[in-house]
């Protein structure tokens, strides 16, 4: 802020920067993971615990169709093109005792070669059957639901896929789970990220356009990652030996563009601003939780809210609130004392 003073406008960075840290650490930083851990359940609404179909989404979400339209059914402009050929394993997982092995998407037609869909549909993870010998290492030229028991992860202690159908749905498709440090989700996520920094797939004729209120942006003539085709292979931003700062890439990519620019004009939500509500939490003297509520609402559901249309409830949001207080006290802002003062200089 240009009317604000030195120590006034470093306080506004260090929210800033532990805002997006808290939600890194709910995301994936707790967890030392890259890519999203299947944690589907009955309690949360799942058909059976850890389906493998948790790779199309969790808590009733559908990653594929992020983006489309629920009135005219047509995509975003910047999203992914479904792929029914796509064939990808996660890197990354959970990794207590019986954890569900990794995400991983595969077209129908190669498990109906193998007799492994029932009825059409895939299976899901037990976490019965102890491991002998954990795997000190996996052939990762396999794909995850291809690899023999007990080899299907690094330390794998027990578990395995059960094809049993049990899951009420396929894989086919279902490659756009959250990846990177603040989980980049669905393919129009994925799509936007690819555009401006990757290899662009969108049709050069569209640019200029209009589409749903969205006008389409040229990609940039040198963009950061212009080897890297995101659409193609999401899995870049976990696996890439040659880019390993690109998990950081995307989730900094989605605080800006999404978090930081978040904008719902006529919509339940316009008056909304991040900068705003930001300056707002910090002159107020840090008191109260609508600022780490709202971020967080954007980053778990798409909303600046504790429970947003369609998508539901912010998962974990007591912890996300913990997180934000943490990192503020590492960097030295201490919410009660900071409160304390302002209220001695008022009187």
């Amino acid at each position: 802020d240009p009317n604000a003073d030195d120590a006034t406008n470093t306080l506004y960075a260090k929210v800033a920067i532990a805002a997006f840290l808290s939600q890194s650490m709910q995301e994936t930083i707790r967890y030392d993971a890259c890519d999203e851990n299947n944690w589907a359940q009955v309690r949360y609404g799942s058909p059976v615990d850890y389906p493998m179909n948790a790779a199309c989404g969790q808590l009733g979400q559908m990653y594929a169709d992020y983006g489309t339209n629920p009135t005219s059914g047509l995509d975003h402009p910047y999203s992914c093109p479904r792929n029914s050929k796509m064939e990808i394993t996660a890197r990354t997982h959970a990794s207590w005792y019986g954890a569900p092995g990794p995400m991983f998407v595969v077209p129908d037609a190669v498990l109906m070669e193998k007799g492994l869909l029932v009825n059409g549909n895939v299976g899901a993870w037990s976490n019965s059957g102890h491991c002998m010998v954990p795997p000190e290492a996996v052939d990762d030229t396999v794909q995850a639901w291809n690899r023999k028991d007990c080899e299907t992860y690094v330390g794998q202690k027990a578990g395995s896929y059960v094809w049993d159908g049990s899951s009420n749905g396929s894989v086919e498709g279902c490659g756009w789970w959250g990846r990177g440090v603040i989980q980049t989700t669905g393919r129009q996520n994925f799509g936007t990220l690819n555009h401006f920094v990757g290899r662009s797939h969108i049709d050069p004729a569209i640019i200029g356009q209009t589409i749903d209120d969205t006008t389409v942006e040229a990609a940039p003539a040198s963009p950061l990652y212009a080897d890297l085709d995101l659409c193609s292979n999401p899995e870049f931003i976990c696996s890439s030996t040659e880019h390993t700062e690109l998990k950081w890439i995307a989730g900094l990519f989605f605080w800006v563009t999404s978090v930081q620019s978040y904008s719902d004009d006529g919509g339940k939500y316009e008056d909304w601003n991040y900068y705003t509500e930001l300056k707002k939490f910090v002159d107020d003297g840090l008191v109260g939780t609508a600022f780490v509520d709202a971020v967080s609402g954007i980053v778990n559901r798409g909303c600046p809210d504790k429970e947003c249309p369609v998508s539901g409830e912010v998962h974990a949001m007591d912890e996300r609130r913990r997180n934000f207080d943490i990192v503020l006290e590492k960097m030295g802002v201490r919410r009660r004392n900071l409160r304390e003062r302002r209220k001695e200089k008022s009187l």
